[in-house]
């Protein structure tokens, strides 16, 4: 009898020893997986603040490079501001703005110019279904070369668009022209950015622009 009590009493023991360390181990395992969740949850915020950290550099810099692109500190900043006003109502995100605008800086006369150039950009963009730096690239090379240095417009129909037959030379002042005519102001694709703008993406990319350019002005 008095063994058989000794061994209840040690199983007893045993067993609350057991329960004890899985209660531990379960704490324990509480514990980590809400430091896990913090740890993604700080991860997403730091992901957050890295990418709008890349974006700030990426308009300081452009900053930077519109001084030298237009000649002066005034027509460069004034080409910045312009840049921005455009990026805060168009669908597109401001860092492809930002990496887009050195080679339309290229075609621009001067600041102002630059408006007329993001417009009809921002319109190519907008009906081909280009990415805006893509289509800027596209717009580059047409303004220094004509409709035929821009491959990708071929293949998106864009010189059909504007109305030059396949094989047909065409010169720089004419594809110009004819973008002038077809995508800004009233021309019939004039407004395709605006349209877009409208959409629920468009709406979102144009707040979440605005509310960047309020810390990078």
């Amino acid at each position: 009898m008095t063994k058989k009590v000794a061994i209840d009493i040690v199983a007893r023991d045993k067993t609350k020893a057991a329960l004890s360390g899985v209660n531990k181990g379960l704490n324990k395992l509480k514990g980590q997986v809400f430091n896990l969740r913090n740890a993604f949850a700080g991860l997403g915020i730091a992901l957050v603040g890295r990418e709008f950290l890349n974006t700030s550099r990426s308009v300081e810099q452009l900053r930077v490079r519109f001084k030298f692109l237009f000649g002066s500190a005034k027509e460069g900043a004034k080409a910045f501001d312009n840049l921005t006003t455009f990026a805060a109502r168009v669908p597109f995100s401001l860092e492809e703005i930002a990496g887009a605008s050195g080679s339309l800086a290229v075609v621009a006369k001067d600041a102002d110019d630059l408006n007329r150039v993001l417009e009809i950009t921002g319109n190519v963009a907008a009906v081909t279904g280009l990415d805006f730096r893509t289509a800027a690239e596209q717009i580059q090379r047409s303004f220094a070369g004509g409709i035929g240095a821009a491959d990708l417009f071929r293949e998106r129909g864009v010189r059909a668009l504007l109305g030059f037959k396949a094989g047909a030379k065409v010169t720089i002042e004419e594809t110009v022209d004819a973008f002038e005519r077809d995508f800004s102001g009233d021309g019939r694709f004039g407004k395709a950015t605006q349209s877009l703008a409208q959409t629920f993406d468009g709406t979102y990319q144009c707040l979440e622009i605005n509310f960047s350019s309020l810390n990078l002005r």
